[in-house]
Parts: C-alpha cells; sequence; structure tokens
C-alpha cells in the first residue's frame, strides 16, 4: 500500500486534537451526581442519637422503642438555581421529604415536598425520588441556599444511601469555562 507524505502530518494533527480535547475536561451543561451513605445523615436530636447506629454504609434505627427522624444534607458544587434529581434509598416504611432553606433562614415555596415517585427495589428496599425544576423567579434568590433531606425511620428503619445530581454548566473543578 502507498502512502502520501501528506498522512503523517494529517495523523499527527488528529492525535493533538484527540489529546488536546480530552485534557480541556467535561465542559457545557449535564448531570454531575454525588452519592452518599447513609451513615453522613445525623441525628435530629440527642434523643434520636441514642438509638441510631450507623455502619459504614447505612443509618439504623436499632433502638426498639420508637420512630427516630435523621437529616441528610445534599452536597452541591454550587450555588445557582440548577434543577435537582435527587434519590434517596431506604427500607420500606421509611419516610422522606426534601427541605429547601434560603441563606436568610426562609423556606422554598412548596418546602417541605414529598417524593415524586416511589420505586420498589425488592420486598424490603424502595427508592424515593424527588425532583427540584430552577425557578429564578420563586422571591430573591431563588432556589439559591440548603438542601436537606428529613426522614423518619421507624424501629428497624434504615436510610441506605441517597444521590443527589444537578443540571449544570460546570467543568471538571465545579466552576463555569472561562470562555
Amino acid at each position: 500500500m502507498k502512502r502520501h507524505l501528506w498522512s503523517i502530518p494529517l495523523s499527527g494533527l488528529a492525535l493533538c486534537a484527540l489529546v488536546s480535547a480530552s485534557a480541556a475536561g467535561d465542559h457545557g451543561f449535564g448531570w454531575d451526581y454525588k452519592t452518599l451513605p447513609g451513615a453522613a445523615c445525623q441525628a435530629v436530636s440527642a434523643t434520636d442519637a441514642a438509638d441510631l447506629l450507623r455502619s459504614p454504609i447505612a443509618i439504623v434505627n436499632n433502638g426498639g422503642r420508637s420512630e427516630r427522624s435523621v437529616l441528610c444534607p445534599i452536597v452541591r458544587d454550587t450555588v445557582n438555581e440548577y434543577d435537582l434529581d435527587i434519590g434517596v434509598t431506604v427500607s420500606k416504611g421509611v419516610t422522606c421529604q426534601l427541605y429547601i432553606m434560603n441563606y436568610q433562614g426562609q423556606y422554598a415555596a412548596g418546602t417541605p415536598s414529598q417524593p415524586s415517585s416511589i420505586f420498589s427495589v425488592n420486598p424490603i428496599t424502595e427508592i424515593q425520588y424527588f425532583s427540584v425544576k430552577a425557578n429564578p423567579n420563586i422571591g430573591p434568590p431563588g432556589f439559591v441556599g440548603y438542601y436537606t433531606l428529613a426522614c423518619s425511620l421507624p424501629v428497624g428503619g434504615a436510610v441506605l444511601s441517597y444521590i443527589s445530581g444537578e443540571f449544570a454548566e460546570t467543568t471538571d473543578y465545579g466552576e463555569k469555562p472561562w470562555w
């Protein structure tokens, strides 16, 4: 097979283009998800904490007396108002609500919100889904603020894990691209 002299420089240019594109990072809009174990949730009070057992992957009401409450913080890369997609994997019987609070300590309209859907994983586990659509028209500063899952665990109930994703314009470093 005969090669043309110009095929070598073109191959080199193509290789440089591939390398520079991959070195540039992930830019543009996309879903950026963070998964946390249920052990990241905190007891609401010292009374609740006494009955909660943390394992490396979950938090369980091991008290045997009554329902206990936990708060699970949502970790985000940005504080701007972007769509959020949240799923919390729990044992059946656990109820969760999503709270949104701005930096002035005021709850966003519709807070607390109930799951938008529930998916049964198996006879003892389910995923409760929450969907938050960005709305910059909600009194300043919109959805800019704190997001927390509040869950009530019956005796033996557990939060196994939770995942949150934001649909945002970010780079690999959680910042908007310079261009």
